[in-house]
């Protein structure tokens, strides 16, 4: 029994580890075949993808190339009808299509796809036995190597190989090297624009030059007869013709309403031209001044208008003359008041009148480069005043103030040359506080500050005070007349008068075109110079009190040669700042060439002065007070 009972339980255990078997393969095969199926689903869904994305693609690539071919359709046939702005838009369309299609191809706007490859999903991974044998062994696998390049879903490696050059090389130039070699290549390209812009306007001129030699007879005709009949003539009609008559007599052409008779005044013309009497006189209204007219024949024929009256509205004179009004014009005809008969007149050439409209048009563009916010200011609207004051502080510096005060005594001009020093002294100080305050101490750099053009209130106050600035050089001219008529002549060198008649003058239009940036730091130092001359001036005139403090008088000159030298290290930085982008360099050029030009001066009175040992300061009386002046050394 005991045998039996263990075969038994033996068959039991195998038959149930046998059933338990086949329950495992039964969930094995269940769970492979679930597996499969999702992933035939998963495949089938990639697969969907897929299509779609690639139809996505299709359908960009088919919107870019409809765009394009309508952006060609309109460049061949509608150009005319093309605006700027519909051109913009057309170029705006395109570009955000080949975006989208670039981000596509670089998975950046594939969200199905993100971490995989599009294009190359198509391709085989596997070793091309064919492709082997035709590449000779290069080329194992059909990869991105061999995918031509609109198709590529990476960088071209000749592109990636020329990219990180491009980086290593600009990683060992410099930043000033950078930016000399972009201002060149800036320069380059301005030349090669300002030549183009230069043809145009040279081949527009030659298209407009046979046109200027054209005319119209009968406005020619028509102007002619304003010298003839004088001021007034637009008010009057031609009121019909009559036959021929003698001289003197009403004879044949149209005739003024109201018109008595004819008047007979030859016009003068050029030598040995006949002046024949023909018929066509008109006259003017009886009882009123006026020309006789004939018509002359000219070898020369002048188009003339002395009065500015309208063409249209004169009359016309007798038959036109087709060999005269054939003729060229010369120019201008000037002469006296029309209202009275005369033969004289003057022939202005169209030359001259042609250099006298470039002058006005160069003066013009000029005044179109002012700014309008110092317009305001006095002395500022028009260059004549400024000029006109300057001219005629030089006539009378050097002509009439010497030839008053030849047979005066000096003037005693103590308590007033105190006030003014001390006056200028205060004024200079403001002047450069203002300054500071308008940027030099808020905003600028002290390198390279372009002009600020806004409204802004700093950019006003520093207009304001470049403003104070020239007209602070106006009040320094009564330097020179106090010199003048305290009859100190010897003061009044050739460089005193033209550091206080040329400067005023440029400063006038540096402040006109560009109050404020970097070239008001010279206008600043000067300013701050002058606070420590006109307080010597100042003291000078006190008299005795305050002689023993002026043993300074010699670094007078030295103070001003630091100033040039100030200006000019200053200015020339713009030189050496490839990306200073200040409006006007032809300032920057005249700043440095007057930091220069006076430092050579003042060095030359230094020399002579004090180096040389010509002239020694020693106390004097200067009209009753003692003052320092400069003698020559025993």
């Amino acid at each position: 029994m005991p045998k039996e009972s263990s075969v038994n339980d033996s068959k039991q255990e195998c038959g149930r580890q046998t059933l338990s078997i086949f329950q495992k393969r039964a969930r094995l095969r269940k769970k492979i075949g679930l597996e499969h199926v999702l992933l035939q689903i998963q495949e089938k869904r990639e697969e969907k993808q897929l299509e779609a994305s690639l139809d996505a693609l299709l359908n960009q690539v088919a919107d870019l190339k409809n765009s394009l071919g309508s952006f060609i359709y309109k460049l061949e046939n509608e150009y005319d009808r093309l605006t700027w702005p519909s051109v913009l838009d057309s170029f705006a369309l395109l570009s955000g299509q080949l975006n989208t299609l670039n981000k596509v191809l670089k998975h950046e706007k594939t969200p199905l796809f993100r971490n995989q490859v599009i294009i190359p999903l198509v391709l085989s991974p596997d070793r091309d036995e064919d492709l082997m044998r035709q590449t000779e062994g290069r080329v194992p696998v059909f990869s991105h190597e061999v995918v031509p390049d609109h198709l590529r879903t990476k960088p071209d490696p000749e592109v990636e190989e020329q990219e990180k050059q491009l980086t290593t090389d600009a990683a060992r130039i410099g930043a000033d090297a950078a930016q000399k070699q972009i201002q060149s290549l800036n320069k380059m390209c301005s030349n090669l624009l300002e030549k183009i812009s230069k043809e145009e306007r040279e081949s527009e001129s030659g298209g407009l030059r046979p046109n200027k030699q054209t005319f119209n007879p009968a406005d020619t005709n028509a102007l002619v007869a304003a010298v003839a009949f004088g001021k007034g003539l637009s008010n009057w009609r031609p009121s019909g013709s009559s036959g021929p008559g003698q001289p003197g007599q009403p004879g044949a052409g149209p005739i003024l309403a109201g018109a008595s008779g004819l008047q007979q005044v030859q016009m003068s013309g050029a030598p040995n031209q006949q002046q024949t009497m023909l018929s066509g006189v008109q006259m003017a209204q009886a009882g009123q001044p006026g020309w006789g007219f004939a018509r002359v024949r000219y070898e020369r024929f002048p188009v003339c208008f002395p009065n500015g009256d309208v063409a249209p509205d004169l009359l016309k004179v007798g038959p036109a003359d087709e060999e005269v009004a054939g003729r060229r014009p010369l120019g201008l005809l000037s002469g006296p008041d029309p209202s009275e008969p005369s033969t004289a007149a003057r022939l202005v050439p169209t030359e001259s009148l042609a250099r006298m409209e470039a002058v006005v048009n160069w003066y013009q563009d000029l005044m179109k480069l002012t700014d309008p916010r110092i317009q305001k200011y006095p002395l500022m609207g028009s260059p004549l005043l400024i000029t006109s004051i300057l001219l005629t502080y030089v006539y009378f510096i050097l002509s009439l103030g010497p030839r008053i005060m030849a047979n005066r005594k000096p003037f005693q001009l103590r308590g007033f040359m105190i006030v003014y020093n001390f006056s200028l002294v205060i004024f200079s100080l403001y002047i450069v506080y203002e300054f500071l305050m308008s940027g030099w101490l808020t905003t600028y750099t002290w390198r390279c500050d372009p002009v600020d053009f806004s409204n802004s209130p700093e950019a006003l106050r520093m207009v304001r005070v470049a403003w104070l600035f020239m007209f602070s050089k106006v009040i320094e001219l009564m330097d020179t007349v106090i010199f003048i008529l305290r009859k100190k002549d010897g003061q009044v060198t050739f460089l005193h008068v033209f550091h206080h008649s040329v400067l005023p003058w440029s400063w006038w239009w540096g402040i006109n075109i560009a109050p404020g940036g970097m070239a008001s730091f010279h206008a600043m130092i000067n300013s701050s110079v002058h606070v420590v001359m006109y307080l010597y001036y100042g003291l000078s005139a006190l008299g005795p009190v305050a002689q023993p403090y002026l043993w300074w008088k010699k670094h007078m000159t030295a103070i001003q040669l630091i100033q040039f030298v100030l200006v000019s290290l200053h200015i020339s930085q713009y030189y050496f700042i490839p990306n200073c982008n200040y409006q006007y360099p032809l300032i920057i050029h005249l700043i440095w060439i007057y930091g220069t030009f006076f430092f050579v001066l003042f060095s030359n009175f230094w020399y002579h002065s004090y180096t040389k040992g010509k002239r020694l300061p020693r106390t004097v009386q200067q009209n009753g007070t003692p003052a320092i002046t400069k003698v020559k050394a025993n």
